[in-house]
């Protein structure tokens, strides 16, 4: 039997719960117990020579983090984030990342059987763990060590005097 999408045994109650997202007007989600934590935009220290992808670094509570943008990662047009943009901390400590949406929406508790497995449509695109359905709502829930996949084997500065500290 496969596990759940969520990669998790299913909860006492049967469902899912996500952190759900805007990217470019669309909703994406990620998988509650993958979220560490979300922080408000920051100051992000750009790396050279890092993939394009890659935003830069944040100093989160002394620890250097590396900060994917989402649009860029997924394809999408670039925007450049404003203050009020979340930043999303996912991944355990020694590889957490942060990832850059356009807005924080909800969290939200989806039963299981709301929760679909990637299909032939969606299979193509590897960061996609399935899609959930709300109502009229179609969410695209992401996988988190997709999206960062790359990111904790950057070279990141030693010093990180250059980052300003995430108060988180």
């Amino acid at each position: 039997m496969d596990p759940p999408v969520d990669g998790r045994p299913e909860s006492q109650g049967g469902g899912v719960q996500v952190l759900v997202f805007t990217l470019d007007g669309r909703e994406h989600a990620l998988p509650v117990h993958d979220v560490v934590e979300v922080l408000r935009m920051v100051a992000i220290t750009p790396l050279p020579e890092a993939p394009g992808w890659v935003a830069g670094v944040i100093n989160l509570r002394g620890r250097i983090v590396p900060v994917v943008n989402l649009r860029a990662r997924l394809g999408m047009a670039p925007h450049e984030p404003d203050l009020s943009a979340p930043i999303v901390v996912v991944g355990a400590t020694e590889a957490a990342a942060g990832l850059v949406a356009d807005r924080a929406v909800e969290v939200l508790a989806l039963p299981s059987e709301a929760v679909e497995p990637p299909d032939r449509l969606t299979v193509s695109a590897p960061a996609v763990r399935g899609v959930a359905r709300e109502g009229d709502r179609i969410i695209l829930v992401l996988d988190s060590e997709r999206l960062c996949e790359g990111s904790a084997y950057l070279q990141l500065p030693n010093d990180g005097d250059e980052t300003r500290e995430a108060d988180g």
